[in-house]
């Protein structure tokens, strides 16, 4: 065979090949619609780790980060996220930790609103429930208007609206629904 009988062999499985495929089932592709609601990035199963001066201060891990950059940009966590928090003294076991089912960060404002079974767990192992909280980054101070309950080692706290520092040591409940002294063994 020389090369013009494959050169003829070449062009018909060619034209033969653009028949079929122009005649074939016509597949429909969806356009990607671009709106005010699509991210600008989007990550799965994300981990990132926040360090100060070379010292581990949080963990962060969340199934879904999209981050939007709009007029007022922010990041959203549809699927939840939890975040541990380190001391300096102790970058190895988180001092206090933060988790709830859904997260938004505005962050022109610098504000972070967490809700859906939110739970926060300081120092002192104190275990704060509730269904939103708000971060200010800007005045170091976390806050609520719903029911909260604080689960302390000798005792429980029900109330409605709360405001604590960032690092929920110190806080207090503005309308105390209620307490119950727990029975703590000593050693």
């Amino acid at each position: 065979m020389n090369i013009a009988h494959y050169r003829s062999i070449f062009l018909f499985v060619l034209l033969f090949s653009i028949i079929y495929v122009s005649c074939g089932e016509k597949k429909h592709h969806a356009a990607r619609v671009v709106t005010k609601y699509t991210p600008n990035e989007k990550g799965e199963d994300i981990s990132v780790t926040y360090t100060d001066s070379g010292y581990l201060r949080a963990k962060l891990f969340s199934p879904l980060v999209e981050h939007f950059k709009n007029q007022k940009p922010y990041m959203e966590m549809k699927k939840g996220m939890t975040i541990y928090f380190y001391n300096i003294s102790d970058a190895i076991k988180p001092s206090s930790m933060l988790k709830a089912d859904y997260a938004i960060k505005y962050e022109n404002e610098q504000k972070i609103i967490v809700k859906n079974d939110v739970v926060a767990v300081n120092s002192n192992n104190d275990t704060l429930n509730t269904e939103l909280l708000i971060w200010d980054e800007f005045n170091k101070k976390i806050y609520s208007n719903k029911a909260v309950r604080i689960k302390k080692k000798d005792e429980i706290l029900w109330g409605n609206g709360f405001e604590s520092n960032e690092d929920f040591s110190e806080y207090k409940i503005f309308h105390l629904k209620g307490t119950l002294k727990r029975n703590v063994e000593t050693k």
